[in-house]
């Protein structure tokens, strides 16, 4: 009989890898990268976020992944999140969870869903938490990796005073040419034993970038750096660049295109992987 048992499950386990593998080779990949602002206005200065808590989801509608990426926003409301996925028919539809404490310190959540085919999307107009109705609903984060990130949040203000958060944005080109080769670009922050990374991302098409996060030292302000990671010159390299203390707080925009081929900046080999779709395609593909 244990032989019978185990001749079954034998059979169970190779029908269940023989079902993913026929699934992966039909699964449509896609990818999706949604940037944007989510504030609650501070009543003093109604276009400034009032450090409420506001952390954003990205989700697809079809609810097999309960969450594919996530971020606090940054200091003044902007976030970045993206993700990839399969499906076995057509390209998944990406939905923002945007959960906050803006309304009488109510925890709530408003979904937002993304109709657009675009591998980029960027939410034209600001959303004001405060004034924003549809589809909202109050949320007592039941579910357990939720009610954990509210532990860490509540955690977290409880050291708010040493926080602090900028944005970076830019260009990068390999001699005034658009990087053929994905160029990954990390926000960073010098520590001592280890650099804290803020934020990541890959650089579009076109080689701009968008980066935002927070980060705390016992002592002193932090210190954010840019590390970018592109391969212009044939073999992977490493560059750093960084960031003015006085940004902090801020928005950094690099005044000129980054030139990843040329020799201004400090550079080291560095072996790096992006993790990335095997393609990225529209719905009606």
């Amino acid at each position: 009989m244990r032989q019978l048992y185990f001749i079954l499950g034998l059979l169970l386990l190779c029908g269940q890898y023989l079902v993913q593998s026929i699934n992966a080779d039909r699964a449509r990949s896609s990818c999706r990268l949604v940037r944007g602002r989510a504030y609650c206005p501070d009543p003093n200065n109604p276009d400034k976020h009032d450090g409420s808590v506001v952390i954003v989801q990205l989700k697809s509608k079809d609810g097999y992944v309960n969450r594919i990426d996530e971020t606090f926003v940054s200091k003044n409301g902007y976030f970045s999140v993206s993700g990839c996925q399969r499906d076995l028919y057509k390209s998944w539809e990406p939905e923002l969870h945007i959960y906050h404490t803006c309304k009488q310190n109510q925890r709530r959540m408003l979904k937002l869903p993304i109709n657009s085919d675009d591998a980029e999307y960027k939410i034209s107009q600001a959303i004001n938490l405060r004034s924003y109705f549809t589809t909202e609903e109050q949320k007592q984060f039941d579910n357990r990796p939720a009610l954990l990130v509210w532990i860490f949040v509540f955690i977290s203000l409880a050291n708010a005073d040493d926080t602090e958060c900028l944005t970076v944005s830019g260009k990068v080109e390999c001699d005034g040419e658009a990087p053929l080769e994905p160029v990954l670009l990390r926000l960073k922050d010098e520590d001592i034993g280890y650099d804290e990374i803020m934020d990541e991302g890959i650089a579009s098409g076109a080689g701009e970038f968008y980066l935002g996060g927070c980060a705390s030292d016992l002592i002193t302000s932090i210190d954010p750096y840019v590390s970018i990671y592109h391969r212009c010159k044939g073999t992977s390299k490493r560059i750093v660049i960084p960031i003015d203390q006085q940004y902090i707080g801020r928005n950094y925009s690099f005044p000129d295109v980054i030139n990843l081929k040329s020799t201004e900046y400090e550079e080291e080999d560095h072996v790096f992987h992006i993790p990335k779709c095997d393609q990225i395609e529209s719905p009606g593909q």
